[in-house]
């Protein structure tokens, strides 16, 4: 099949490395893959190779200096009230569309607004959308205009696609609102993983005799991902277990670089900034951490990495996390969700120090993860997604 994954952009972010991941797996079953990004100025090129280094990718123009030179004309139509830069980046990827692809996959709603404009010249493809957080984040906003900007956009991108992928049920809450006859087929999903990558790892079981304990967290540097929140459970936990417990810090940012001026008197909350290879950190880790508040979380990618190297969580219990740490055996989890509340800071805390205490418990929860990972493989995700791009539409 010749396909196309569209995507908003390439910052680093979990629908970014889901949709790279997904293109490189359908690559490697022999498929003809290209990816689109719309906005190529914010792109993480170090994610973007460590993900799919043989990517096909096109954009707007890839000539940086033609870019720059379209911003400026797009500076000079802003005070015409049109933005050049949008209407030239849909022209362009409306010819590429129109390219002979049998499957357009689109990621991120910036991305499915795009598509939803779209004029096909022959035959139409098949049109796919993934829902991540940013539908929810947008449909949270109470503001009634932006509201109801937001419900006729993805009104009609709901009525223009032929499948829709969500993660949680929660992506799709605004469809009750748009008052469509006809939906598209909507297939509840999961984010593939390659578990051969992080396979033969060894864990040292024996958490309540080690002498440093690391715990661990990544993803984009917003407030709301709950890093301060992080920091303030590790040095607690300091001060309660004598132990010396250290919190590697994997992101960038203005709030991160913020946060590393406000904390840097202590020496085990460790700031390794932006890594496009995350493993080799990640493998130094006893227990993830995602005490996240945000309302766009959906099914975090970091949670799946923990898992598939054995590590516990413990997290916010937001998005689908519960359900992806759910083993699918009795009452079984590979870590602990915490419900947001006003004390939350203080049970992680409790959590955390039970957990460390006892080797037991930890190898309990780290068998676990194995258990629980499985439904992230990628050739599980990939043959749902090949059998939506085949059927009939």
């Amino acid at each position: 099949m010749k396909i196309l994954i569209s995507i908003a952009n390439l910052k680093l972010g979990g629908a970014q490395i889901v949709a790279l991941r997904l293109a490189k797996a359908l690559e490697d079953e022999g498929h003809v893959v290209h990816v689109y990004d719309h906005f190529p100025d914010v792109r993480v090129s170090g994610m973007v190779d460590e993900h799919y280094p043989c990517i096909k990718l096109y954009s707007i123009t890839e000539n940086e200096m033609l870019r720059w030179f379209i911003w400026k004309i797009n500076v000079f139509c802003i005070y015409l009230r049109f933005d050049f830069f949008r209407w030239m980046n849909m022209v362009v990827f409306m010819f590429r569309a129109n390219m002979g692809y049998e499957v357009i996959h689109s990621h991120m709603f910036d991305s499915d607004e795009i598509l939803s404009r779209c004029k096909f010249w022959r035959v139409s493809p098949k049109l796919v959308v993934t829902m991540h957080g940013c539908y929810e984040e947008r449909f949270a906003i109470s503001q009634l205009d932006y509201r109801r900007g937001f419900l006729k956009k993805a009104k009609r991108i709901i009525s223009k696609v032929d499948s829709v992928f969500f993660l949680t049920k929660k992506n799709i809450a605004f469809i009750n609102e748009i008052n469509l006859k006809k939906l598209p087929r909507l297939i509840k999903t999961y984010n593939g993983i390659d578990l051969v990558g992080y396979s033969n790892v060894a864990r040292d079981f024996d958490i309540e005799n080690k002498p440093n304990v690391i715990l661990g967290m990544t993803g984009r540097g917003v407030k709301d991902k709950g890093w301060e929140l992080a920091i303030n459970v590790v040095i607690k936990a300091n001060v309660q277990t004598n132990r010396c417990v250290e919190l590697f810090i994997i992101s960038d940012g203005d709030y991160i670089s913020y946060l590393e001026q406000k904390y840097l008197q202590f020496d085990y909350i460790k700031f390794l900034g932006f890594q496009a290879n995350v493993i080799p950190y990640l493998k130094e880790i006893d227990v993830g951490l995602l005490p996240s508040r945000t309302k766009s979380e959906s099914l975090p990618t970091s949670i799946i990495e923990f898992m598939a190297l054995g590590i516990p969580i413990i997290a916010s219990d937001v998005g689908e996390i519960k359900n992806m740490i759910y083993t699918g055996v009795n009452s079984d989890y590979a870590g602990i969700v915490i419900s947001e509340h006003d004390k939350m800071e203080s049970e992680i805390v409790r959590e955390l120090v039970a957990l460390i205490g006892s080797s037991s418990y930890y190898k309990t929860l780290s068998d676990n993860c194995k258990l629980a990972v499985k439904k992230f493989d990628i050739k599980k995700v990939l043959n749902g997604h090949l059998a939506i791009y085949t059927e009939e539409h």
